[in-house]
């Protein structure tokens, strides 16, 4: 926890399970619940940018260790359902542009995000949210459209399954193995 919090971000509420260990800081499953740990997160992301001005928070970590800061995961399970074009809600439009925020100024500042999606649709990644995301990890999709839209190419389709995965941070997606777990595991 004095390294490495977590929040998590998840509709269907699988993740509330993970509620009360000491590094996740906090849970939300509905929409409302969702905006405000997205608004709590973009304040500490702020406050942090103020404090630490121009600084990454590696750097600041190394000056200051006394008032080093941990790293925030924020992990959003399951997004199309909440941002995807077809709820174009006063809520969900909150949730995409606090998600908008997050990615493009939250590296800097020690603040991390994990979208996930069962199933990527175009319309559902707005292009500055997915055109500022430069590490994705794609595991077995349905269509060479669904891999193209998470790697900007096709390939993903003919993955095996059980965790075989493309990962890619720049143009040319890396074949891996991930750890694959079932719930009751």
């Amino acid at each position: 926890p004095k390294e490495l919090l977590f929040y998590l971000l998840d509709p269907k509420a699988d993740l509330v399970r993970y509620d009360g260990i000491p590094s996740v800081i906090g849970t939300a499953s509905d929409k409302t619940d969702i905006i405000m740990s997205l608004e709590s997160i973009l304040l500490e992301m702020k406050k942090r940018q103020n404090e630490m001005k121009s600084m990454k928070i590696t750097d600041w970590n190394r000056k200051y260790p006394n008032k080093a800061k941990p790293h925030i995961i924020v992990i959003f399970d399951e997004i199309d359902s909440v941002i995807g074009k077809q709820y174009n809600d006063t809520k969900s439009n909150i949730i995409r542009t606090d998600i908008t925020q997050i990615v493009k100024q939250g590296r800097s500042s020690g603040i991390h995000l994990i979208l996930a999606s069962q199933r990527p649709v175009k319309a559902n990644l707005d292009t500055n949210i997915k055109s500022e995301i430069k590490a994705r990890i794609a595991l077995k999709l349905d269509t060479p459209t669904d891999s193209r839209i998470m790697l900007n190419q096709g390939g993903a389709e003919k993955l095996a399954g059980n965790g075989d995965a493309y990962i890619t941070t720049g143009d040319t997606p890396k074949r891996m193995q991930i750890a694959y777990a079932t719930w009751d595991e």
